[in-house]
Order: structure tokens, then C-alpha cells, then sequence
């Protein structure tokens, strides 16, 4: 059976239905191969260091675990951004922003407009060059301020004002 997450004043919050955008799934994609790249090079350089040096067991460990950790990052950057993108899910409701995220362990925060303090939308230079961005609400709670990555910029910044405006704070939407 399925329960809907429930406000501290009672209301009843459904399933948040607004995806994101596909084009972070090449996003996410990319940056863990570039991960990947990073630390699967690190014991290959001492790999290769060591085998120069005339120290073939110790090389081959260091090979051993940059073959592990090339393997496990080619893993991750193929099945970890379609999974995460198909789970991660928004909404903006009368009641406050719901952020959904999470496949084994299912997050779902319900932050009431009241609470929000400031909203950001950003964009690193990957984002940028992807047409990406991403919206940050702050709040003063101690579980962490939900954030919405993963949006079209114009989609991102148009949501940063709308929720801003929702929450009284027009001045703080960036």
C-alpha cells in the first residue's frame, strides 16, 4: 500500500510528477566517466611507475585496482543517470515544493513555502554547456535544503522566481 507523505499541518501531498530534464542523464554521464577517468589514472600512473622501477608485483596490484575501479566507474556511469533521472521527480503545490529522489532508499521532502528562506538556481560551466541548471531552496532545517538539479536554465530560473514569489521572498529568486 501506498502513503502519501503528509505536511506538518495534515494536508496530504501526492507523488511529485514534474521529471527532469533528459539531457542530464548525458550530464550525469559524462561527469562519471570524467570520475572514472580521475581515479582509474592515479594507479595506473603508479602502475606504470612502479613497473619501470622494476617492482612487478607491486605494479601489477596497482594495475589490478585501477582495472577494478575503471570497471566499476564504466558500471556506474551507465546504469546509475537513467535510473536516477526516471526517479527524481518535483512538484510546486499549494501547499510547498515536494522533491522526490531515490530508488532503494526513497526521499521525499515536503517544504512548506512558509519555511523557504532564499532560492538559487545555478549552473557550472557543464551545466552551461549541457543548457542546464539547477535550483537550490533554502531553508534553516537541519535535514538539509532540497534541490532540483537537472533542469533546462530557462525552466530552472523561471521555477527559481515562481517558488520565490510563492514563498514571499521575490527579492531572493536568482
Amino acid at each position: 500500500m501506498h502513503h502519501s507523505p503528509v505536511t506538518g499541518d495534515g494536508h496530504r501531498v501526492v507523488d511529485p510528477s514534474q521529471p527532469l530534464d533528459p539531457r542530464a542523464i548525458g550530464l550525469w554521464t559524462t561527469q562519471a566517466r570524467l570520475a572514472t577517468a580521475a581515479a582509474t589514472a592515479i594507479p595506473g600512473a603508479v602502475a606504470v611507475a612502479l613497473l619501470v622501477t622494476g617492482h612487478r608485483t607491486a605494479a601489477l596490484v596497482f594495475a589490478l585496482g585501477a582495472l577494478a575501479r575503471g570497471a566499476s566507474g564504466a558500471a556506474f556511469s551507465v546504469l546509475w543517470p537513467p535510473r536516477y533521472h526516471a526517479r527524481y521527480r518535483w512538484d510546486v503545490l499549494p501547499e510547498g515544493v515536494v522533491v522526490a529522489h531515490g530508488w532503494l532508499w526513497r526521499t521525499v521532502q515536503v517544504v512548506p513555502h512558509s519555511r523557504i528562506q532564499a532560492v538559487d538556481s545555478s549552473s557550472g560551466p557543464m551545466e552551461r554547456r549541457a543548457g542546464l541548471a539547477s535550483v537550490h531552496l533554502r531553508t534553516a532545517s537541519r535535514e538539509g535544503s532540497p534541490h532540483i538539479p537537472g533542469l533546462a536554465a530557462d525552466v530552472a530560473r523561471a521555477l527559481a522566481a515562481r517558488i520565490a514569489e510563492a514563498a514571499g521572498n521575490e527579492d531572493d529568486a536568482t
